[in-house]
């Protein structure tokens, strides 16, 4: 009867291998799910990110375009006021030599302000 104790033995080792089989197969379709999951949210990030990565090359263009705008405006305000500037050294460099400044044809001269007096009686 010792053959009868080994087929026994075998055939509670191949329940035994079947249940591990199938407990392994289980945990296989769970880590296949967990993956698969895992890869979605993946996709999703990589999306947001090139979506964020669109819109922040976007906002830095639309920044470097203000600072250009900026430092164009800046230069003409720049120029403008070096003019005035130059303008009003020629001016006082006229003065202290002694000759009169010369008025622009656009600018209009000055006119004193007259101030009443009160008549003396």
């Amino acid at each position: 009867m010792s053959w009868v104790k080994d087929l026994v033995d075998l055939v509670r080792t191949v329940a035994t291998l079947t249940k591990d089989v199938e407990r392994t197969t289980a945990e296989i379709k769970e880590l296949r799910r967990d993956v698969n999951e895992l890869s979605k949210g993946l996709k999703e990030l990589m999306i947001q990110l090139k979506n964020e990565k669109e819109k922040t090359e976007i906002i830095l263009n639309s920044y470097n375009r203000e600072i250009t705008h900026m430092g164009e405006g800046m230069a003409a305000k720049f120029a403008v006021l070096t003019t005035v500037l130059d303008q009003k050294i020629d001016g006082f460099e006229s003065r202290i030599e002694g000759e009169r400044p010369k008025l622009k044809p656009n600018r209009r001269k000055r006119i004193p302000a007259t101030t009443s007096k009160k008549s003396e009686t």
